[in-house]
């Protein structure tokens, strides 16, 4: 499978949600390597910011895993 963004082969796999993504798409945080949607969460969190609070408050939408569609950017 190839990435739709970069055209490369998604080798890699995201610490937090597993999905597959191409090694441009991954963002190394912490120590361990997280897709751009779940880098985002990870960045929150380091910063003190709970993303479940941010949603609560309604400053965040979220988009249901159901939803998802692999390889294609999430737009919070």
């Amino acid at each position: 499978m190839t990435c739709k963004v970069h055209g490369q082969p998604k080798g890699m796999a995201c610490s937090r949600c597993t999905d597959n993504m191409c090694p441009m798409c991954a963002e190394y945080i912490g120590g361990s390597w997280f897709c751009p949607h779940c880098a985002t969460k990870e960045r929150r969190i380091a910063a003190g910011i709970d993303y479940e609070d941010l949603i609560a408050i309604g400053l965040e939408e979220t988009v249901p895993d159901e939803e998802r569609v692999e390889g294609e950017p999430v737009e919070l």
